[in-house]
């Protein structure tokens, strides 16, 4: 088996020590969620009001429906925009919170300093979900566990979109059933805020994604290193150096142990004539 690669299975745990973790920093992490809440809020309105305005201008003036249409466009354009920058953000708080790095509420914006890469991803995974619906809705969620993994792994290890995404798929598809299960319930989770009359999803949110990002700590493969907890229990030869080779005692000045009689050095064809 590979050392660089020890598979374990998902550990619902993290659910719960991500709840712990969030609750521990739930200054940065509630004020993030505020922010959310806030522009999701925004969104929100404005989607009220150009369907009211749709519905209370559309028997009389169709010219005006369709004029209005484009904003319908635009609202989808910024809410992908503004969901994949979440997604980021939380999953960029969720991994320096579990790594025990310091946070702060506007590390949710860092994303922001180079969008195109999330946003693609946010594309790529919205297809295979939609790919996925042929399966009658459980495609959709085994896709979704799939590739829960693929921006902790952009933000984390530095990839494209599509490695992280195949990344994601790799890590989790030896046990797909698990994985899928495991988004389901961390989803659900993030959702029982909407309870709380939405309120609430600024804490549950985070929790949510930082399940996910501690489930990746403890998933990815750590290469071999003298700091890896791996190799504090594997030992590899290494070649000695001219220094120890020059230090290491020849055989003729080892001494004799007691009671054996010291060796005599060859003799030479000099000394024989």
């Amino acid at each position: 088996m590979d050392i660089q690669s020890l598979p374990r299975p998902l550990d619902f745990g993290v659910i719960v020590r991500a709840f712990n973790l969030v609750k521990d920093n739930w200054q940065p992490f509630v004020t993030a969620g505020l922010f959310i809440f806030v522009a999701y809020g925004a969104l929100t309105a404005v989607s009220y009001f150009c369907m009211l305005m749709m519905g209370f201008l559309g028997g009389d003036r169709p010219g005006l429906v369709l004029a209005i249409l484009p904003f319908f466009f635009m609202i989808m354009a910024v809410a992908l925009v503004m969901s994949s920058m979440i997604q980021a953000g939380l999953s960029n708080m969720g991994l320096k919170a579990v790594k025990g790095e310091p946070i702060q509420a506007t590390d949710i914006f860092a994303p922001l300093r180079n969008p195109a890469p999330y946003l693609l991803a946010s594309v790529l995974v919205a297809v295979a979900v939609m790919i996925g619906l042929l399966g009658c809705f459980v495609g959709a969620y085994i896709v979704a566990g799939l590739t829960m993994f693929v921006f902790p792994v952009m933000i984390d290890q530095k990839l494209a979109p599509m490695d992280a995404l195949k990344t994601s798929v790799n890590m989790l598809k030896s046990q797909w059933l698990l994985a899928t299960a495991f988004y389901f319930v961390v989803m659900l989770v993030g959702q029982l805020g909407a309870y709380a009359c939405y309120i609430g999803l600024a804490f549950t949110m985070p929790v949510a994604y930082v399940a996910i990002a501690m489930a990746y700590e403890e998933l990815k493969v750590v290469p071999v290193s003298d700091s890896s907890p791996i190799s504090a229990w594997i030992t590899i030869p290494s070649a000695p150096t001219a220094t120890e080779e020059s230090e290491k005692p020849s055989e003729s000045s080892v001494p004799a142990s007691p009671g054996e009689a010291p060796s005599e050095p060859e003799a030479t064809p000099d000394d024989k004539a």
